[in-house]
């Protein structure tokens, strides 16, 4: 069965499930481009077990402003001016799209008449596609009516497919995932020299460790506001350790210089390769993001062993979140995230037990999100084929 895959970027935690999914069908995947201009991931080709396409397609930068939530990003829009003429040349038997844009609309046209079934990956929920418009909302109500079925990350994006009248039977949940076998294990070989880290990075005492892009989108400003209050507390207890770099990074320094009595240490950009040593030098994971639909980062800390403080805007916190991996608070609660930050310390340092983290490694591991994703495939085809 050959499967096309159309997305907009090729970023690296995305090849290994793609690898996998190869052994199960003859794999097609089409990028708009390997790396996109507001991400730095370096992608190594030579890795890939799947037939992969550039398709070099025309696109924009446009800037998202979400005033209700007090930040704007700047994200590239791709046309999929290629996509027509792609798929008429591989063929595909089922074609997967991501999201809801015009490659989208494109793949169900196209899959309309060569009556074939397509599946629609989407990682919305209802607080990140607010605010599209009445042209976007109808563009998702027609493309949902036509699909064959829907990948989806977790809960909260299921809830958003079936609120537009989707079959929740045609849904397909836990499409994402990470190398988890490969954090559990990587980090777990550096914990023999996790206090030589530590000392190097000139932390002490309970590390709170924050990884991802250091935006309002993340919630950065959020989390040197909630420390600044718990900080008479956390003064000679706590280190904070900011893994990644972005247009906040001179928010994060000021706030260092005036509070000496906290370490902090800022890494700036870390490929994946690099980012084990943290996740073993950490103690509890911090991302108080005020709109992601499925972030990949309180994922990797999870399987890493590490308990998190979550945010309740995050769209993951649902699926991750129990008595024993963490708390949850709204990060716009200034107070209620400092005092999360400060009832940290009674943790303790101690990690995640090796059964929860093992539960989650198996689930969202590369091979089990393959088995899925395949599993999604043939029910679509099956289905296609027998209403022929």
């Amino acid at each position: 069965m050959r499967v096309v895959l159309l997305t907009n970027m090729l970023p690296p935690y995305r090849v290994e499930f793609f690898n996998e999914l190869s052994r199960l069908c003859d794999l097609v995947v089409v990028a708009d481009s390997l790396v996109i201009p507001t991400r730095s991931w370096e992608v190594d080709p030579s890795e890939f077990k799947f037939t992969c396409v550039i398709a070099r397609s025309k696109s924009f930068l446009r800037e998202l402003k979400r005033r209700d939530l007090g930040f704007k990003e700047v994200r590239e829009l791709s046309l999929g001016t290629k996509t027509i003429p792609l798929l008429c040349q591989y063929k595909p038997d089922v074609v997967i799209t991501c999201e809801f844009g015009l490659r989208t609309l494109q793949t169900m046209l196209y899959a309309r008449w060569k009556r074939i079934p397509f599946v629609v990956w989407s990682e919305g929920t209802h607080l990140t596609e607010k605010k599209i418009g009445l042209l976007r909302r109808f563009m998702r109500w027609w493309v949902l009516r036509h699909a064959a079925r829907a990948w989806a990350d977790g809960k909260l994006n299921i809830e958003y497919l079936t609120s537009w009248g989707f079959d929740p039977a045609r849904v397909d949940v836990g499409m994402t995932g990470v190398s988890t076998e490969l954090f559990r294990d990587r980090v777990g070989a550096l914990l023999a020299e996790r206090e030589a880290i530590r000392q190097r990075l000139g932390l002490n005492g309970l590390v709170f460790i924050f990884s991802g892009v250091f935006s309002r989108r993340k919630g950065i400003h959020l989390l040197l506001d909630a420390l600044t209050r718990a900080a008479p507390r956390l003064a000679g207890k706590a280190s904070v350790l900011f893994v990644g770099d972005g247009e906040l990074r001179p928010l994060i320094e000021q706030w260092k210089a005036a509070h000496p009595e906290i370490p902090v240490h800022v890494t700036g950009f870390v490929q994946q390769p690099d980012l084990f040593q943290y996740y073993a030098a950490g103690d509890v994971f911090v991302l108080p993001t005020v709109d992601d639909n499925w972030p990949l980062a309180t994922l990797e800390a999870l399987v890493a062993g590490l308990p998190q403080i979550f945010s309740t805007l995050n769209g993951a916190t649902p699926d991750l979140l129990s008595a024993q991996t963490g708390v949850a608070c709204n990060p716009f609660d200034a107070d209620a995230f400092a005092s999360a930050l400060v009832g940290a310390l009674d943790w303790g340092r101690k990690r995640l037990p090796s059964d929860v983290v093992a539960r989650f490694c198996d689930y969202y591991s590369p091979r089990r999100q393959a088995e899925r994703a395949f599993a999604c495939v043939e029910k679509a085809y099956r289905r296609n084929a027998t209403a022929a």
